[in-house]
């Protein structure tokens, strides 16, 4: 697998997010079915906004990270190196 620098990675993101129109709010619903324990640290208040970029910081249990990063593939988000 290629590992893209990170403007590259933010660009696909910002592509990404724009064309997937799917609420990030509607993904948490996602994630209590999925039984994923998370906490969301930063970016609350913007859920509830419309956004063409959206950027938030979860907490995920450890166990919990592989179903997390399936759910959110699935609709088009993409993992920002840190």
């Amino acid at each position: 697998m290629e590992i893209a620098n990170d403007e590259e990675v933010l660009t696909q993101a910002r592509a990404k997010t724009r064309q997937a129109k799917f609420p990030t709010k509607y993904i948490f619903e996602e994630l209590d079915a999925a039984g994923v324990r998370y906490a969301l640290l930063r970016g609350y208040d913007e859920l509830f906004q419309e956004h063409d970029y959206l950027e938030i910081d979860l907490l995920v249990h450890e166990k919990d990270v592989r179903v997390l990063k399936e759910r959110l593939k699935s609709h088009g988000f993409v993992e920002m190196p840190s």
